[in-house]
């Protein structure tokens, strides 16, 4: 599989999620209103108000949109061997920048995790996803147990799970 030239726009919706006073994280958009960020930094986790900036990539011409995320689940994996956080984020109407979403099941989304050892950016890839340039798992988002205190928007507490089928069943947007 050959990337895009560096004058070719990604082919699919380019998500950022902003907030003020944290820094610009990539997400990926994997319905019309669901965002998933993978290993999200911990200043994005207890952030009052986000906001899903998604850029067109080759939908033609089509105009970016800024969309306010409504709500946030916070999902941390710990089963002893592998480790990761995903924060799933619900924008508050869908987005306009509609695609081809891959489907998954959890099955499929538990034996991507597992495969990748927690990585949550490889196994959406490898699920079918664009992962944007430069997103990497950042292994101190999930270093601490304190992660469990942390609260999104509307006093979302944290959902821990201790094996990896719960936690992919819980992220599994395609039911």
């Amino acid at each position: 599989m050959t990337s895009p030239s560096p004058q070719s726009p990604p082919a699919e919706p380019q998500v950022t999620v902003r907030s003020a006073g944290v820094p610009a994280v990539p997400g990926v958009l994997v319905a019309d209103d669901v965002v998933f960020v993978p290993h999200p930094p911990r200043g994005l986790v207890s952030a009052e108000l986000l906001t899903a900036e998604i850029a067109p990539g080759t939908d033609g011409g089509a105009a970016a949109e800024s969309l306010d995320v409504g709500g946030v689940r916070l999902l941390c994996l710990d089963d002893g061997r592998i480790r990761a956080v995903l924060a799933v984020l619900t924008l508050t109407k869908p987005s306009t920048l509609r695609r081809r979403v891959p489907q998954y099941t959890a099955a499929r989304l538990e034996a991507a995790v597992a495969e990748h050892g927690g990585d949550l950016w490889a196994a959406l890839g490898s699920l079918g996803y664009g992962v944007p340039a430069g997103a990497r798992r950042d292994s101190d988002a999930e270093s601490g147990p304190d992660l469990r205190a942390f609260t999104g928007l509307s006093g979302t507490p944290v959902e821990m799970y201790d094996s990896v089928g719960t936690f992919a069943e819980s992220g599994c947007v395609w039911r």
